[in-house]
């Protein structure tokens, strides 16, 4: 039972930490006017690296090509991504960022720096050390976890 209340309170702390980066993150791309599937997408493709097939995209997005689809075509009416042709292979296509998509995410990377200095900004380095290697720890294990909920 102890813990039990021990994790609800770790739970508790997460949420009440992780809240307002999402909510940071999300009042952006609302203002942008970028629906969530697209900024969803978008900041997936800047954290695998761009450019992109679009078929790996979709695999590492965990969807379909036919789903992504029409999440590529509004981000490119949005001139935030652009589609290209690969050199290695005619018959495929690349996604990659648009200066305008690269700006726009280097405003989400200040407000989400922003607000990770003044959520730990408090900590010294040895804290931050220790709460990195835990927080890499839970997630490599909510990793694995839907891992086995794909398989």
């Amino acid at each position: 039972m102890q813990r039990a209340k021990e994790l609800n309170a770790l739970l508790d702390a997460f949420m009440k930490v992780a809240r307002p980066f999402v909510s940071d993150t999300s009042s952006l791309f609302s203002q942008a006017r970028i629906p969530y599937a697209q900024a969803g997408l978008l900041l997936h493709l800047f954290e695998i690296g761009a450019p992109r097939r679009v078929s790996e995209l979709a695999h590492s997005y965990g969807i379909s090509s036919r789903a992504i689809t029409p999440l590529i075509d509004g981000l490119e009416q949005r001139e935030l991504v652009q589609r290209s042709p690969d050199s290695r292979d005619r018959r495929a296509v690349l996604i990659d960022l648009t200066d305008e998509g690269q700006a726009f995410l280097a405003r989400v990377e200040e407000s989400v720096y922003c607000r990770g200095e003044r959520a730990f900004g408090q900590l010294d380095r040895d804290e931050i050390r220790t709460l990195l290697q835990l927080m890499r720890k839970v997630a490599d294990a909510t990793a694995q976890d839907s891992y086995k909920k794909e398989a």
